[in-house]
C-alpha cells in the first residue's frame, strides 16, 4: 500500500441525559431509513456471475432488470478492463432467448475476462447498459476507493 495512513481517533464516551433527566452512558445512533434502497430499485442492479468456457455470463436477475428480450441487437465494447454491452438497433450481436449474455473471445482477451472466474455484472438501467467487470477491474476500483478511505491518494 502506498501513501500515508492516518491513525483513527475514537472520541471518549460522553454522558448523555435520558428522557427523565437521568444520565446514561451511551447515546443511541440515529440510523436513516434505507428502505428506499431496495435491491433492484434505482438506476443500478448488481450481481456476480461465473464465466463459462464459451464466454457466457449468466446473471438473469441483472439482465432482466434491463428488460432485454430475445432478438434485441447489442453492441459490445471494451473500455479499459471492462466489457460494455448496449442495446442498439444496429448492434452486431443478438440477445439470446435465455437471460445471459455472451462476451465474445476478442472482448474476453482484451478485457482479461477468463473462463472459470467470477465477474461483477452491473446493469445501468437508466442508460440501458450492462457492464461486465473482471476481478482485475474490481480490484483497481477498490484500491482507489480504499486508499481514499484510509486518507491516501486515489489513483
Amino acid at each position: 500500500m502506498t501513501g500515508s495512513v492516518r491513525a483513527v481517533s475514537i472520541p471518549p464516551r460522553l454522558p448523555v441525559t435520558g428522557p427523565a433527566g437521568e444520565r446514561s452512558g451511551f447515546s443511541p445512533l440515529s440510523v436513516p431509513d434505507l428502505s428506499c434502497l431496495d435491491e433492484g430499485a434505482g438506476p443500478w442492479v448488481f450481481g456476480a456471475a461465473l464465466v463459462d468456457g464459451k464466454g457466457r455470463v449468466s446473471e438473469g436477475r441483472v439482465v432482466r432488470a434491463l428488460g432485454w428480450q430475445s432478438g434485441d441487437r447489442l453492441t459490445i465494447t471494451v473500455v479499459d478492463r471492462s466489457v460494455l454491452l448496449h442495446r442498439r438497433a444496429d448492434g452486431a450481436f443478438v440477445m439470446s432467448a435465455t437471460p445471459y449474455v455472451t462476451v465474445p473471445a476478442a472482448a474476453r482477451a482484451r478485457s482479461g475476462v477468463r473462463a472459470g472466474q467470477r465477474v461483477l455484472v452491473a446493469a445501468d438501467v437508466a442508460h440501458d447498459v450492462l457492464v461486465v467487470h473482471p476481478p482485475s477491474a474490481v480490484a483497481a476500483m477498490l484500491a482507489g476507493y480504499h486508499a481514499g478511505l484510509a486518507g491516501g491518494e486515489t489513483r
